[in-house]
């Protein structure tokens, strides 16, 4: 089977940024944006002295607090909802959008090898709000 760097994951869906054009395996992006939004509202939260401190939003009521808590301290949610490219390190606020035709490279080696892509099933999700949208939780755009 094939693996990724990021977090050595296996590969199924693929994702480029729209910045820099650098794709990612879906569950290698969603992991690493995870954990920079982490940090990013953990420093926002020091800064702001907010207590408790903003943690990853898990539903859309969650999503929508925490971008009105941003606001009423000062702060720019667009900032905050920030990433950079692990490649680049370009700054990126937009979503990722699919990548079909690295998917497309990936399928046909991997018919020609007899190998076979993990299901798309084992993506990171557990609330309904990010089951419609992997990166909903992740974007402001």
């Amino acid at each position: 089977m094939l693996n990724f760097s990021i977090l050595s994951s296996l590969i199924d869906r693929f994702f480029r940024l729209r910045t820099c054009g650098h794709a990612y395996c879906a569950r290698c992006i969603i992991q690493e944006f995870r954990a920079q939004l982490t940090k990013n509202l953990a420093k926002f939260s020091r800064q702001k002295r907010i207590h408790p401190q903003l943690t990853l939003p898990d539903t859309q009521r969650e999503f929508q607090e925490c971008i009105s808590c941003i606001g009423r301290h000062g702060g720019i949610v667009s900032q905050v909802f920030s990433y950079l490219c692990p490649v680049c390190r370009q700054v990126t606020g937009e979503q990722p959008v699919q990548c079909y035709s690295l998917e497309g490279i990936l399928q046909a080696a991997c018919d020609t090898l007899d190998l076979s892509i993990s299901s798309v099933s084992n993506l990171p999700q557990a609330g309904s709000f990010r089951k419609r949208n992997i990166f909903a939780w992740l974007f402001t755009k």
